[in-house]
């Protein structure tokens, strides 16, 4: 009797610690209103939602690079345009530096305005991002991309790699452009020409404009920078169209979270009702036992003789 007895007590004794466990983790349900979705409780919904927090963690990194990417874009975007106005500006002195009625003086003043504009865009095509990294330099992204040679032009050390950042698991999206391709292949009616050499030979035309060779050097500077601003303009519309992918992309990472932030919320969502009932269920079950457990432990040998 006595080792039935306590064999009793023990058995019993678990049973009601493992029935306050339960009651417990019901009334945490209650309290949170999350479901209990430990793989020892849930193992398929366990899965499934480990499943879906990966996928939203996916989804919240695509969107991060997403917006790192259109900082990066906005930036180039802006610079461009910057270099698009002195474009303009330059094809302006061009036509003016080569009409008949100014004189040698008049286009010394000329050059001068022209030297300064060079500076400024060679400035803008050094622009860095946020992070330092330069946006017109390639993979170079910590080189300063052009620099005076020498002899004194301007050079492109930078290389025609493209920085990109991955936006979806089969899709990388540019987030600028390398120099190369934005300021080194200007198409002229002699070939490829960088930028800045077309400014370059501007500025010699207009200080030898006192020669026939400078005089002619003026008339193909108006063609070039004309073909410089169309160049760049170009250029400004490929980065236009990377940042409309972008776009299309995060509306579309946006909408897969909603979908997969829905079915993880259907999973860690506790059914209130159905927990409800078996919690009052667990307290019936848990205060019978405890009290058939109180009215035995307190019977003595007599008791089960009498």
């Amino acid at each position: 009797m006595a080792i039935s007895t306590k064999l009793f007590n023990e058995q019993t004794v678990r049973q009601i610690g493992l029935l306050n466990d339960r009651v417990q983790g019901l009334q945490d349900q209650v309290a949170t209103g999350r479901a209990d979705t430990r793989p020892s409780q849930d193992l398929m919904s366990a899965v499934k939602l480990s499943a879906g927090k990966e996928l939203l963690s996916g989804i919240e990194r695509y969107q991060t690079n997403i917006d790192v990417a259109m900082i990066r874009l906005d930036l180039a975007d802006s610079t461009l345009e910057q270099i698009g106005n002195v474009a303009i500006r330059l094809s302006e002195l061009a036509v003016q530096g080569a009409t008949d009625t100014l004189s040698y003086a008049d286009r010394q003043a000329l050059r001068l305005e022209v030297e300064q504009q060079l500076e400024l865009m060679m400035g803008l095509a050094n622009t860095r991002d946020s992070q330092g990294q330069s946006l017109f330099a390639g993979y170079r992204t910590a080189d300063v991309p052009f620099v005076r040679g020498a002899d004194g032009r301007v050079l492109y050390q930078g290389d025609s790699g493209v920085h990109t950042m991955r936006i979806s698991d089969s899709q990388s999206l540019p987030t600028s452009l390398d120099g190369a391709s934005a300021l080194q292949r200007v198409e002229t009616r002699e070939g490829p020409k960088s930028a800045f050499a077309i400014v370059e030979d501007f500025i010699t035309a207009l200080a030898t404009s006192d020669t026939p060779e400078g005089r002619e050097g003026l008339t193909q500077s108006v063609a070039d920078i004309k073909a410089m601003t169309t160049h760049v303009a170009a250029q400004r519309t490929r980065v236009g169209a990377y940042a409309r992918t972008a776009e299309v992309q995060a509306e579309t990472l946006g909408k897969r979270e909603l979908l997969v932030r829905k079915a993880v919320s259907g999973l860690e969502d506790a059914d209130l009702a159905e927990v409800i009932s078996q919690l009052q269920s667990l307290l019936v079950n848990r205060d019978a036992t405890q009290q058939v457990f109180a009215k035995i432990s307190q019977q003595s040998l007599f008791d089960f003789i009498r």
